[in-house]
């Protein structure tokens, strides 16, 4: 599983900075891959955004930037990222909302580092 949400999150900033990337109609054909490359689609920049604040977030708490991507990636439930990385599901859940939470703020340009709050 960690694998998967590993190889989709490349695929999925790979696709977003190429969308990026290119001039707005440069006569590409879209293609839908999947809800996920919909979202890169229509939201390449702020995709980018979130990857850029995952990563971030990883520097100072590689856990929680796991989780995250365990939830938003893969799409795990919180039971399932618990089992996955051997933590309490009521871990899960409070590290989840603050990671949600600071990656909010800072795509928004509003938070500090991780390691300040």
């Amino acid at each position: 599983m960690a694998v998967v949400t590993h190889v989709m999150r490349h695929i999925l900033v790979d696709h977003a900075r190429a969308r990026v990337s290119k001039k707005r109609g440069g006569g590409a054909i879209k293609v839908s891959l999947e809800n996920a490359c919909q979202l890169a689609d229509q939201q390449s920049a702020l995709f980018l955004d979130l990857q850029d604040a995952v990563d971030r977030l990883r520097e100072y708490d590689p856990l929680r930037a796991r989780m995250f991507e365990l939830d938003f990636l893969a799409g795990l439930t919180t039971a399932e990222i618990a089992e996955v990385l051997k933590v309490e599901p009521g871990k899960v859940k409070y590290w989840l909302s603050v990671a949600r939470a600071w990656l909010r703020r800072t795509v928004s340009n509003e938070a500090p580092d991780p390691g300040h709050e």
